[in-house]
This record gives structure tokens, C-alpha cells and sequence, in this order.
């Protein structure tokens, strides 16, 4: 845990899930996993709180402001998320492909997803890599920082202990990607640290040492 003016930064916790779905939909309204729902959320940030996920949130009077989730491992978090919840996240999306008309037009794009989580049920073998050109595999996944608290420090603070539990444990580099138009978010992972590793149409890939140097 580390205290910090204002706020308190931790590892996430399985009953921080909830709280987390929350600010995620309110930060990403636009975003496909927004469309999903809170329930689909809580069940897939539970996910980061045991190995091989990591998480931190930040707190600020009682409430969480920011989070950060990763895993050095995507394809076994994936599964194991999966595995656990298949038939709760069947039903979850079928009353979101029914609810939401956003989830009808883009649920073609996820369809390598629906056939990763039906092959769990017959198999414990972690799933093929999406392709990425980053050389990286430890990654960071998610980051978001309640909008009233941004500028205060808080995004700093949550990559720095998400980064000090991989390099604990023997992680040596972490990367992300971001959408290539997100100037604002580009200019904090540069700020933070991190190192253009390259550039595609839609991404940019960052990475850095877990241990600032």
C-alpha cells in the first residue's frame, strides 16, 4: 500500500471488483466492455486480483478514484475468466446483444473471444496470443482515473505500485497499447516512463522497466 496526499493507493482486492465495473463504465462509456455491463465488469476484474492477474486501485475518502489491472500472462487470465464464469457470461451477453444495439454491430470483431471462452470448457490450455508487435509479453491491460482526480498525481502513483508487483516478482519489463489517436493518454505514458516501441494505424505499443531506472 502506498499513502499519498489525498489518496491511498493498494493492491485490488476480489470485492474491489464491483466498484471498479462502476468507474470503468463511467470513464469508457464508449468502449465495447462498457457496453457489457457492470456484472460482466465485477466478474472480469475479479480476474486481477488473484495470479496471474495484478491490480491496484486507488482510494480517496473511502471511494475508489483509479484503478490498474495487467498480467503477465493474457492468455491465462483470459481462460481462467472463462472457465469460471462461462455460463453467467453466456447470459450476460445474450441480454446485451438483445439490449444494446452497439453490441449487435461490433459483436463480430470479438468472435475469436466467444470461441476462446467455449474451447475453456473443454480444454485448461491457455489460448493463442492475439498477434501484437510488441516483443513485450508481461502487459498492463487497463488504467483509468476518475475524471475529478485527474491531474492530482493518481495515474502515476497506480502504475508505480502496479509496476513494483511485477518487478517483485520477477518481471523485468511491461507493456500496453493504446489507440494511436489518445494523445492525452500518450502523453502521460511518456511522461511516465514509457518508450514508444512502435505504431500501427490504430495502436501505439509502449513499454518500460518495472524498476525506474
Amino acid at each position: 500500500m502506498v499513502e499519498t496526499p489525498g489518496f491511498t493507493v493498494q493492491p485490488l482486492k476480489p470485492e474491489d471488483a464491483r466498484e471498479v465495473a462502476k468507474l470503468h463504465v463511467q470513464i469508457f462509456p464508449e468502449y465495447f466492455l462498457a457496453h457489457m455491463g457492470e456484472e460482466f465488469l465485477s466478474l472480469y476484474y475479479a480476474q486481477f486480483a488473484v495470479r496471474p492477474g495484478y491490480g491496484c486501485v486507488a482510494v480517496r475518502d473511502g471511494r475508489i478514484v483509479g484503478f490498474v489491472t495487467g498480467t503477465p500472462d493474457t492468455a491465462a487470465v483470459y481462460n481462467q475468466f472463462y472457465r469460471r464464469n462461462f455460463f453467467r457470461l453466456a447470459w450476460i451477453a445474450l441480454k446485451r446483444f438483445f439490449a444494446d444495439a452497439f453490441i449487435r454491430r461490433e459483436i463480430g470483431a470479438r468472435i475469436q473471444h466467444i470461441l476462446n471462452a467455449v474451447r475453456s470448457l473443454f480444454t485448461r490450455k491457455t489460448t493463442k496470443k492475439a498477434p501484437s508487435i510488441s516483443k513485450v509479453t508481461t502487459r498492463l491491460l487497463s488504467i483509468g482515473v476518475d475524471p475529478i482526480c485527474r491531474g492530482q498525481g493518481v495515474a502515476d502513483a497506480l502504475t508505480d505500485l502496479f509496476c513494483s508487483q511485477l518487478a517483485n516478482d520477477g518481471h523485468a519489463q511491461v507493456g500496453l497499447s493504446v489507440f494511436a489517436d489518445n494523445a492525452r493518454a500518450i502523453g502521460f505514458y511518456i511522461r511516465d516512463g514509457w518508450v514508444l516501441e512502435g505504431k500501427t494505424e490504430q495502436y501505439a505499443y509502449f513499454a518500460r522497466p518495472t524498476n525506474k531506472v
